[in-house]
């Protein structure tokens, strides 16, 4: 995974924001942001999957201090099952324009970046496919002194939901939205190598309502509605390189995190939202560390607990084994393995408790010659759906070539594969994509 310019001076935000995220929706790091970090280490320190060579290496546009990188790429997309169904798959092609702006500002000890982005997506046969999406985050650390800080950051999104998420509902005939909102804003205080971070957090989420495929009922998600307020307490204690002592190799941390979900309307049952609130609250810890050890091996390692207690009392309250991890390692200066896995809850998928999810995958990434890159993941998904008597089981692989044709034109071919096993009727499926990426960049 990209370790960006951001994930350091914010201490690694992703694993902290793990322990209190109220939605699996991620974004894609920019090439800028492992640029800024690319230079403060030899280039075979980093893992293959992000190296940038200087001779690819774009400086971007710097006016008053600020560096602004405008980005813009082209998807085409071949998919074997576009409806993600058991029965009747249908084909088709896509194709989407992504561009993206980043912009970077340093301002004596301070650093702040703006990320906007967005897409169109267009399919040939199957026009309720297509979509339109943006994102737009903003990320600032403020230092006040060299004990003080003052990490802030807002996210906010408007996507579509993935065809291939697992679901009790039935299948909805065009792709609906949901628009995601998140802010963090905290204060962290450092003593020599320990540092104790407090962070308010606050998340909204609200989902689009359809009708299925036969056009005779309805698809809700609006009963998932909600918005979150709540905190994380965090330690951390660092462990300098041996002989550079401003460099922190190893970073043990311990996140306690509480949240407390409002929902706004209650759960849709048969033709009307009459089901209970799903209200809960939520507490729970995540401890690990994180290491650069020598330039060979990356990892971001957590494990912790959560329990979600909720308001109705005809609902059951939960207990979750959490993981978290993403391992890179340098075999040579050309091969990086990784390996990445994640458990936790997943409320936005039509239960009224959500399921457990768990995925696992392993990969390899070689760098073919300066300029030409090579990949391959092969990964295992469980869903566990906790009300009913359901588990999905997914079995994916790919396979990636990327070729840097200057430092201004990039392209990649991406082909990967999905085998779902559920033990519920006209859940299963398979599924082919082959996509192909050209991106401008500046």
């Amino acid at each position: 995974m990209i370790r960006s310019m951001l994930k350091r001076f914010l201490n690694y935000k992703r694993l902290f924001c793990a322990s209190v995220a109220i939605a699996s929706i991620c974004f894609s790091s920019t090439q800028v942001q492992a640029q800024f970090y690319q230079f403060k280490k030899n280039e075979i320190d980093l893992n293959v999957e992000n190296r940038v060579t200087k001779d690819f290496y774009t400086e971007g546009v710097t006016k008053n201090g600020f560096i602004i990188h405008p980005q813009v790429g082209m998807k085409t997309l071949y998919d074997s099952n576009v409806l993600a169904q058991d029965n009747g798959a249908k084909d088709d092609f896509s194709f989407s324009v992504r561009p993206s702006l980043d912009i970077f500002k340093e301002f004596r000890d301070h650093r702040f970046l703006l990320n906007i982005a967005g897409a169109i997506e267009k399919f040939i046969s199957e026009r309720g496919e297509d979509n339109e999406t943006y994102q737009t985050r903003m990320k600032a650390n403020i230092v006040g002194n060299s004990r003080w800080s003052f990490p802030i950051s807002f996210s906010h999104e408007q996507g579509v939901r993935e065809r291939t998420r697992p679901l009790v509902t039935q299948t909805s005939d065009e792709r609906l939205n949901y628009n995601y909102t998140q802010a963090d804003i905290g204060i962290k205080r450092q003593f020599n190598r320990l540092s104790i971070t407090l962070l308010g957090n606050y998340a909204s989420l609200s989902n689009e309502d359809g009708i299925n495929l036969d056009r005779t009922a309805p698809v809700v998600f609006s009963d998932k509605d909600r918005s979150l307020y709540g905190g994380t307490l965090r330690f951390e204690y660092d462990f300098p390189r041996y002989n550079d002592s401003d460099y922190s190799e190893h970073v043990f941390f311990t996140n306690l995190s509480y949240a407390n979900n409002e929902y706004d309307k209650r759960q849709f049952e048969g033709t009307g939202f009459t089901g209970p609130f799903a209200d809960f609250s939520e507490i729970g810890f995540l401890s690990g560390f994180q290491t650069s050890y020598k330039g060979l091996v990356y990892a971001d390692i957590g494990l912790g607990y959560s329990h979600q207690s909720y308001d109705d009392p005809t609902l059951k309250d939960g207990n979750t084994f959490r993981i978290a991890a993403d391992i890179d390692y340098n075999i040579s200066p050309k091969l990086t393995l990784n390996f990445d896995a994640l458990r936790d809850v997943d409320p936005d998928n039509g239960l009224e408790r959500g399921l457990v999810t768990s995925n696992y995958s392993i990969g390899a990434d070689y760098e073919l010659q300066h300029d030409l890159y090579a990949g391959a993941e092969l990964g295992y998904s469980n869903y566990d759906f906790q009300e009913i008597d359901r588990s999905d089981d997914d079995y994916y692989g790919s396979i990636y070539l990327r070729h840097n044709h200057s430092r201004y034109l990039e392209s990649m071919l991406r082909l990967r594969y999905q085998n779902r096993d559920s033990n519920f009727d006209q859940r299963d499926f398979d599924r082919f994509e082959a996509m192909l990426y050209l991106t401008g960049k500046i």
